[in-house]
């Protein structure tokens, strides 16, 4: 098999003899395992117990290095001379293929960089620009918007020359070239999703669920002030948080915050538990948490921001409501209790649309790409 290494800025856990990384990118790597010689170069910590709800255990046949001092872009842009040496010395620059996450952690920007040259493709995760102007504090958002102007010349310069030859894919809505469609694909990020039929359940319980923060961009204000306007609103339950901080105000309506919830059995089951996501993010590039909705027959509402359309096709399979739009909000959550039929069609589309995007035939997809892409290049 071809040999294939990935610099994947994270932790990789040693716990008798096996090697874990946090749930995402292990059952991914997992997959591609199947047709390449893995080698992942990470940061080996030896721990003394595992979480096997939290962490996937990697496959044999993937090789981990203990790659990383510190994963910080300040240690890696000062010892850019000593990764570039370690790099030559464990893989055949030529022959080898690459693959990165990119901007993963903003440590893949380096790497990416490095070696721009190579048999290398490049998974676009995230848009950089976007997240760096959503801030906290008051303070900060108002240095970043001063800031973004020139963050969004420099970075946009650094990836167009990175990608400009390179093999791409993409999710969402989040390339600058649009109009490239030679060496850029688009794909569907998932995972393996719920796969137990038996927490699945045809009645609506009147909950609803959002999972995320308070941070800005993922939009809980705009479900507050649109559960506030509803008469005999459903109750709702906040995966992510302990209590509400921000938005105290609203503490009045029927809330439950759970925290966060890492098992993915307890977290599927608490999901299963309620009849709709609502998904009010800005800037989603693509978003997975509604394919995890869908995988248990929970109909999701999402705002129509970034890539978000890529999964949810309106009044088929879930429903979009126009970004910060308030009263679009509140009228789509009425339709879902107006008309039990018309929610039981969302809540079958959306099953049927997960036997689709399956993780299996996404990575078979990019492996054939891959391959063949360097093949003839």
């Amino acid at each position: 098999m071809k040999k294939l290494n990935t610099i994947l800025p994270q932790p990789i856990y040693e716990y008798k003899e096996n090697y874990y990384l946090r749930l995402g990118q292990p059952e991914f790597f997992n997959k591609f395992s199947k047709y390449f010689n893995i080698h992942i170069f990470g940061k080996v910590v030896k721990v003394n117990q595992i979480n096997s709800d939290t962490h996937i255990r990697l496959e044999e046949n993937i090789t981990p290095h203990d790659f990383f001092k510190e994963i910080t872009l300040t240690h890696v842009l000062s010892n850019f001379k000593y990764y570039k040496k370690l790099i030559l010395h464990d893989c055949d620059i030529q022959n080898d293929l690459f693959f990165l996450f990119y901007p993963y952690y903003k440590v893949s920007v380096v790497f990416a960089f490095m070696l721009r040259k190579t048999k290398l493709a490049i998974w676009f995760k995230s848009d950089y620009v976007a997240r760096f102007t959503l801030q906290k504090d008051s303070l900060k958002r108002i240095l970043a918007y001063l800031l973004k102007p020139f963050v969004y010349v420099s970075y946009t310069l650094i990836t167009r020359y990175i990608l400009k030859d390179n093999l791409v894919f993409y999710s969402g809505d989040i390339l600058y070239n649009k109009n490239n469609h030679i060496n850029q694909h688009a794909i569907i990020s998932c995972s393996d999703f719920n796969n137990n039929p038996d927490i699945l359940s045809n009645e609506r319980s009147k909950k609803i669920i959002f999972v995320g923060n308070e941070s800005e961009y993922k939009g809980l204000i705009y479900l507050l002030k649109a559960l506030d306007k509803i008469e005999n609103p459903p109750k709702l339950t906040i995966v992510g948080i302990d209590k509400l901080e921000r938005y105290k105000k609203y503490s009045h309506l029927n809330i439950e915050c759970v925290g966060e919830i890492r098992e993915r059995k307890i977290f599927y089951k608490t999901l299963a538990e309620h009849d709709c996501l609502i998904m009010p993010s800005r800037q989603e590039t693509q978003g997975k948490v509604q394919l995890e909705a869908m995988s248990v027959g929970v109909v999701p509402i999402c705002s129509d921001s970034g890539g978000t359309h890529n999964t949810i096709q309106n009044f088929y399979n879930g429903l979009l409501f126009k970004e910060r739009s308030i009263d679009d909000l509140v009228d789509k959550i009425n339709h879902i209790y107006r008309d039990k039929d018309f929610y039981s069609v969302l809540q079958i589309n959306g099953l049927n649309y997960m036997k689709v995007i399956t993780l299996d035939r996404q990575v078979g997809m990019m492996k054939d790409t891959i391959i063949n892409h360097h093949r003839y290049n």
